[in-house]
């Protein structure tokens, strides 16, 4: 089948380490991640949450100056700001036609605060409560949070304006599939720009010379290829009558990149269970893949990633120090030896260990694996390996944005298991590589690190990933750090 042949293609094209340094090179490693209206409206719930708290302790501290008796007024904060935060959802104050109407916007939020002052008071009246709380404090709580939120609302339209103007906010999308539903959607999108739908370029779901008659930009291979290039976060099928079979391979084929798959209704039937259902300016489609650890998910690994990086690599720095050392002293050589390995999205990082080998005998694309007692294995880099120590330098990587903490493992370019190349030996096997590689992971807690003689080694680990990307949780990542402190470094398979 044509599509099979595209995927064949795109493997052979990423199996020489030439090729993957040729396609780093064209990614757009500078280029601002997109973001859209409706993450950007979202995030204006926890920062209410957070104003109305401090402006019910400035609204005390301005009425009665008396920090220690705060704690009786705080039973009252929560649950002002537990009612307030609902009603405000309720009454559409994070919705994203907001950020299109700052005055409407700012009225809806006064009269939202409004209720929400007055339901509470009316229920501190009718309880009897009232008289115990300073009518002053109430008073300023009321002025001092509406100003903060009215100020923060106004912050945020004018840098949706300032995103707006750079291309930034709104979805990026790419559409695939029959030509003569793929150019409507496209002028349906081009005809309504207030909506923030950007139309990064428009594939047919065949290839070849048909591709090229339809006037698009190619086929599924030069989708992939786009999407490895440029930041889209979601692409749209519009496909042609060809049935399940071949929705299928079209999904496993898309499931390698890091976006979100929307499938446009039609024709077509698929078993998608409980897909969500969004609309692009207006046309409803179907979720058929969803991008991992996105929207406010991503923003929470991303301040855990550099909270936590920051706080051990100041923890461990005598240690460090005294690694480097006693590298220095072992054999002649660099501290560290830096690998090229697949990150995100398939981009080219340089992962970053100290140097366990003697250097004329390192393998710089990892194509020999290390083996039990391993010749070309320093006596201090032997200790590193065992204990697994080689790898903290990579907590750089963590805070320079290369990597995460908790993720799949960065594998070296020319890895085999077997005797094949991991992308060989495992069908979709850079569906891993939709989020950052970790320093640990739950494939490495779960006993499967170490060298990969079988097939299955390697199967097991990236079914170990998947399941981790697909159920990721900040508890997860918490759960797989302290498995890892307390059993992850020493291994009977490390060497």
């Amino acid at each position: 089948m044509e599509h099979q042949r595209a995927l064949s293609s795109l493997s052979e094209f990423r199996g020489t380490p030439q090729a993957a340094g040729d396609l780093a090179g064209r990614q757009t490693g500078g280029a601002a991640r997109p973001i859209s209206r409706g993450t950007l409206c979202r995030a204006l719930l926890p920062l209410d949450t957070l104003l109305i708290l401090a402006a019910s302790y400035a609204a005390h501290q301005a009425a009665l100056s008396n920090a220690a008796e705060f704690t009786r007024y705080a039973a009252v904060t929560a649950f002002g700001m537990l009612l307030a935060i609902n009603l405000f959802n309720v009454l559409g104050n994070y919705a994203t036609r907001r950020l299109r109407e700052p005055l409407r916007a700012a009225g809806r939020l006064t009269a939202s605060w409004t209720a929400a002052m007055a339901l509470m008071i009316a229920v501190g009246v009718l309880s009897g409560v009232a008289r115990d709380y300073s009518q002053l404090w109430a008073i300023n709580w009321f002025v001092f949070a509406l100003g903060a939120m009215l100020a923060l609302r106004g912050a945020v339209h004018l840098l949706a304006a300032r995103w707006a103007r750079q291309g930034r906010l709104g979805r990026r999308i790419a559409i695939l599939g029959d030509p003569s539903q793929t150019g409507r959607l496209a002028r349906h999108f081009t005809a309504h720009p207030d909506r923030g739908i950007q139309v990064a370029g428009i594939f047919a779901d065949s290839h070849g010379a048909q591709a090229q008659r339809s006037g698009v930009d190619g086929g599924i291979e030069a989708l992939i290829a786009r999407l490895r290039a440029e930041p889209i976060d979601s692409v749209i099928l519009a496909p042609s009558e060809r049935g399940e079979a071949y929705l299928r391979d079209l999904r496993q084929q898309l499931s390698e990149v890091p976006v979100n798959v929307w499938l446009c209704p039609g024709g077509q039937v698929l078993n998608l269970h409980d897909a969500e259902v969004s609309h692009f300016a207006g046309i409803p489609a179907f979720n058929v893949i969803e991008r991992p650890i996105g929207n406010w998910r991503w923003a929470v690994k991303e301040i855990e990633d550099r909270v936590i990086a920051g706080i051990i690599t100041l923890t461990i720095s005598p240690l460090l120090l005294g690694i480097a050392l006693a590298i220095k002293f072992d054999s002649p050589g660099p501290l560290l030896f830096r690998q090229k390995r697949r990150g995100f999205n398939n981009e080219i990082i340089e992962v970053l260990k100290f140097r366990t080998m003697s250097v004329e005998k390192t393998d710089n694309d990892g194509e020999r694996l290390t083996q039990r007692d391993d010749p070309r294995i320093t006596r201090v880099g032997a200790f590193l390996r065992r204990w697994s120590l080689d790898e903290l330098p990579q907590f750089f990587n963590v805070l320079r944005g290369d990597m995460s903490i908790v993720g799949p493992r960065p594998h070296a370019l020319r890895a085999k298991a077997a005797g094949q190349y991991y992308f060989d030996a495992v069908p979709f096997y850079d569906a891993r590589h939709r989020v950052k590689p970790g320093i640990t992971g739950l494939a490495q807690i779960s006993g499967w690190r170490g060298p990969t003689e079988t097939v299955t080694q390697i199967q097991k680990r990236v079914e170990h990933d998947i399941y981790y990307i697909e159920h990721w949780s900040l508890w997860l990542d918490l759960k797989i750090i302290l498995l890892t402190a307390f059993k992850g470094f020493k291994s009977e398979n490390a060497f």
